[in-house]
């Protein structure tokens, strides 16, 4: 369990019951989030990245040793189940190797939690902010159509390349490449998974970067504004530049 109570060796609890549960620890992480990280519990704590104060990896993903499933798992059990869309972001830190190779860690570290803010800032309640890993973020955003992930996306570039940095030896400006896609019941066809879904929104962030960073991509199941890629051995998404960008 992931706050106080006793939890009964060797059973696993239902699924609705794990994702109360997650809600109720995410109400607590939002409770808790100014506090110091010592005032959390040990098992609060293995969730949640210490750098940045989002969610970490092991949220996303769940846990196949205790059987504790991720929250990407819960929120694509429940749109299938449903009728509401969920869209996934892919956010990169563009050039943040150079950010460390130029300025040090310990400013990259700055970098980290200066946009760890600003998508924490943009939350609506029912969305999740995750340090993916590295430089990497996703931030899922349940009943959420592709329309809507692009705004959130946009929303979030924007705010990140709007940041005014003060401080010695930090660079002045930073920006990040977006990659959006989006999980419709019983409409997608190419995008049947947690996991499907979570690559077609890296594969859409890449184009980003390809194309010249600081950007918004979307990976769609038609052929819209942009080109193709594989996002597994037998299917393909197409990808295109959110169309308010020049």
């Amino acid at each position: 369990m992931l706050e106080g109570g006793g939890e009964i060796q060797g059973a696993r609890p239902s699924r609705s019951a794990q994702i109360i549960h997650l809600d109720k620890f995410k109400q607590s992480h939002h409770r808790t989030a100014n506090l110091k990280s010592e005032n959390l519990t040990l098992k609060e704590q293995s969730l949640v990245d210490p750098l940045t104060g989002l969610y970490n990896r092991r949220f996303l993903d769940g846990d196949d040793k205790t059987g504790r499933i991720g929250i990407l798992e819960s929120v694509f059990k429940d749109a299938q189940r449903g009728s509401d869309p969920l869209s996934v972001l892919m956010l990169d830190i563009d050039k943040f190797k150079v950010i460390n190779d130029t300025y040090g860690h310990l400013s990259g570290d700055v970098i980290l939690k200066k946009v760890a803010e600003v998508i924490k800032k943009h939350l609506r309640h029912s969305d999740f902010g995750i340090r993916f890993g590295g430089e990497e973020f996703v931030v899922l955003l349940p009943a959420t159509d592709t329309k809507g992930a692009e705004h959130s996306a946009e929303i979030l570039r924007q705010a990140i390349d709007s940041l005014v940095i003060d401080g010695e030896n930090l660079p002045k400006k930073i920006s990040v490449s977006a990659g959006v896609a989006t999980y419709i019941p019983k409409v997608s066809n190419l995008i049947k998974d947690e996991a499907t879904l979570v690559l077609a929104a890296d594969r859409a962030m890449y184009m980003a970067k390809e194309y010249g960073r600081n950007q918004t991509w979307v990976a769609g199941e038609e052929t819209q504004l942009g080109k193709s890629l594989e996002v597994t051995g037998k299917t393909k998404l197409a990808y295109h530049k959110h169309q308010n960008q020049q």
